[in-house]
C-alpha cells in the first residue's frame, strides 16, 4: 500500500509536462470554474489540488489586490512550478500563495474561506468525503 507522500512524489517528475498540457488544454476550464464560482474582487479563495496553479492564477486575476488565493496540493514538484509561474505573473506572493497541504486535513481555521474551487483533484483523493467535510469546515456560511 502506498502512502500519500509516495503518491504525491509520483507527480513530481511529470510536473513540467503536466503544466504544459494544463496550460494548453485546460485554461478555458479554469476560467469557467472561476466564473461558475462567482469569484470576485476581495474574495478569499481556496484552490484544492492546485497542481501547477492554473485555477489559482485565474482566481488571482479576479480577486484583485484586496483578495487572496491559496492553492494547496500535496505534490512539491507541482507546487514549485505553480510558485514560479505565479511569481513571473506578479501574483505571488501579493495575491496568490501556494502551500503543501492535504485536502483531507486542511491546515486552515474554520470559516476562513469565501470560495473553494478545484479542477480535477477529486478523482485523485483517496477519501473524497473527508475532503468535502474539510471544505465545509473552512468555508464561511
Amino acid at each position: 500500500m502506498t502512502s500519500k507522500t509516495d503518491e504525491a512524489q509520483s507527480y513530481d517528475p511529470i510536473a513540467a509536462a503536466f503544466d504544459r498540457l494544463a496550460e494548453r488544454y485546460h485554461q478555458r476550464y479554469a476560467e469557467r470554474v472561476c466564473a461558475l464560482a462567482h469569484i470576485g474582487l476581495g474574495d478569499s479563495v481556496l484552490d484544492v489540488g492546485t497542481g501547477t496553479g492554473l485555477v489559482a492564477r485565474a482566481a488571482g486575476a479576479r480577486v484583485g489586490g484586496g483578495g487572496k488565493v491559496l492553492g494547496v496540493d500535496i505534490s512539491a514538484g507541482m507546487l514549485a512550478l505553480a510558485e514560479e509561474r505565479g511569481r513571473r505573473l506578479g501574483l505571488v506572493p501579493h495575491v496568490v500563495r501556494f502551500a503543501t497541504m492535504d485536502a483531507e486535513a486542511l491546515e486552515l481555521p474554520d470559516a476562513s474561506v469565501d470560495v473553494a474551487v478545484s479542477l480535477f483533484a477529486w478523482r485523485h483523493l483517496p477519501r473524497p468525503a473527508a475532503a468535502v467535510a474539510e471544505l465545509r469546515r473552512v468555508l464561511r456560511p
